[in-house]
């Protein structure tokens, strides 16, 4: 009798890698299968309004859900529909390399940049404007040999601010953590979404 698994012959189409890239205020509209997404990259690739670039260690991805259930007397156990949202806010977490000012601005989350050429000043500031929420900030990565996996966080804000790492033999780190925001609270939709893009067919 063969041994009982859960492996079928799909599952190694369906791995995540390892390595992806991130990007920031980049439309999705049209995007209708993978080499449409592999085309977006490319567009964007090396722009600094749109492009994070070198990022080391890992990328986190979290809902930050957390619930409430009510109690009284005689509840021996949760039940089915005894659970309610109290709060979630999305977040993507990573390090990024580079010391650029857009990347200092990204991790600051609220700042300013003044000067040009040789010298470019980096100010953060004890205020968010609108402009300082990015649209999206997307994450990408391959699953299988031809699929793309997608995590769009919307309206993403760093409010954590910057948080820098260096030692000894090893490249310096600009930790960034963007926060999704919701638009409209009415649809009680969260500000973060999942897009598988295929092949075509």
């Amino acid at each position: 009798m063969d041994m009982i698994t859960a492996v079928n012959a799909d599952v190694m189409n369906n791995l995540s890698a390892t390595a992806g890239v991130v990007m920031y205020n980049v439309s999705l509209d049209g995007v209708a299968d993978a080499a449409a997404f592999a085309a977006l990259i490319e567009t964007n690739r090396g722009k600094a309004e749109n492009w994070i670039g070198v990022t080391e260690g890992d990328i986190k991805v979290d809902e930050g859900r957390k619930s409430w259930s009510p109690t009284f007397n005689d509840k021996r156990m949760p039940f089915k529909g005894d659970k309610f949202l109290d709060t979630a806010e999305p977040k993507i977490g990573f390090n990024m390399l580079e010391y650029i000012p857009e990347n200092v601005m990204l991790a600051s989350g609220a700042a300013d940049k003044t000067g040009s050429g040789s010298h470019i000043t980096v100010t953060p500031r004890a205020e968010y404007k609108n402009e300082d929420y990015k649209t999206n900030v997307v994450y990408a990565t391959m699953i299988g040999p031809e699929g793309i996996y997608v995590v769009e966080l919307l309206n993403a804000l760093c409010i954590k601010g910057l948080s820098s790492t260096n030692g000894d033999k090893k490249a310096g780190q600009l930790a960034v953590e963007f926060t999704g925001h919701t638009a409209d609270p009415s649809k009680k939709e969260m500000p973060i979404k999942y897009h598988f893009f295929k092949a075509k067919a």
